[in-house]
């Protein structure tokens, strides 16, 4: 009780030192608590994913958007806009299709390129964006979307956040 009561006595007599202390205490508090941020350390899961597990969510979602395109062409008839010029018609054999993420992998090797933390669509990495808890991977996928025509390569761009979830798109 004793020491309680210089603390509190000490903290009277010098109220600066109070409102400093609790200012540097809040400060590293908040530095410690947000260094999981840096590190990519998704808390919703309490993983931190690897460079496998996030190019992997960005194939997944890709084969996704990939499919659905595909089949839409084929149900409606519609010519995607970069479909192959020299078919007069829509063709399901035309069009590259992925059963798994490592079908992906395997028919495209030397795919996929990862820069972590990253700022939105920009190639810098951002401290301050992780310091407030957004951390975003980047992931370019190169791959065969035909089977044949002028324009068989697709280049996509997906912004994944650190639990995997895609969060942006670009390209192909």
């Amino acid at each position: 009780m004793r020491l309680m009561g210089r603390l509190f006595g000490l903290f009277r007599s010098h109220p600066i030192s109070l409102g400093f202390s609790l200012a540097m205490f809040t400060f590293f508090g908040f530095i410690f608590g947000s260094y999981s941020n840096f590190s990519g350390f998704c808390k919703a899961q309490d993983v931190r994913l690897t460079d496998e597990q996030i190019v992997s969510a960005a194939v997944a979602r890709e084969i996704k958007i990939h499919d659905a395109i595909a089949s839409q062409a084929i149900d409606e008839g519609e010519r995607p806009n970069d479909y192959p010029l020299s078919y007069s018609k829509i063709e399901e054999a035309v069009f590259v299709r992925y059963a798994s993420v490592q079908d992906f992998l395997a028919a495209n090797p030397n795919c996929c390129l990862l820069i972590r933390r990253v700022s939105g669509w920009s190639k810098e990495s951002s401290y301050l964006a992780a310091f407030f808890g957004y951390y975003f991977s980047r992931v370019e996928l190169i791959y065969k979307k035909y089977t044949a025509g002028e324009r068989q390569m697709r280049r996509v761009i997906h912004i994944i956040d650190a639990c995997g979830y895609s969060v942006d798109r670009r390209g192909g």
